[in-house]
C-alpha cells in the first residue's frame, strides 16, 4: 500500500490545475458558419454534400481495389496449385 494515497492527491491536484487553465485560456470563437443544420448557408451545404460524395466515391474505389486484389491473388494461387502438379 505504499504510495497509494499519493496517486489520489496528485490526480486531484492535476485535475484542479486543468480546471484553472480552462478559466484562464480564452474561448475559441469560430468565424466559420455551420455546414449543416438550420443556420447553414446554401454554399456551405453544397460544399458539405460535395465533400460527402467525394468521400463516398473514394471509399468505393478503395473497396473495389481491395476486392480486385484479393480476387487476382486467389486466381494466381489457384493457377499455381493447378499447374504445379
Amino acid at each position: 500500500m505504499a504510495g497509494g494515497s499519493g496517486f489520489i492527491v496528485d490526480s486531484n491536484k492535476t485535475g484542479k490545475d486543468n480546471r484553472n487553465l480552462g478559466k484562464i485560456r480564452p474561448r475559441l470563437k469560430s468565424e466559420a458558419h455551420p455546414r449543416s443544420g438550420k443556420n447553414a448557408r446554401i454554399l456551405d451545404l453544397k460544399d458539405a454534400i460535395k465533400h460527402r460524395f467525394q468521400i463516398k466515391n473514394q471509399s468505393r474505389k478503395l473497396t473495389l481495389a481491395v476486392f480486385l486484389g484479393i480476387f487476382i491473388g486467389i486466381v494466381i494461387l489457384g493457377l499455381y496449385l493447378f499447374f504445379s502438379n
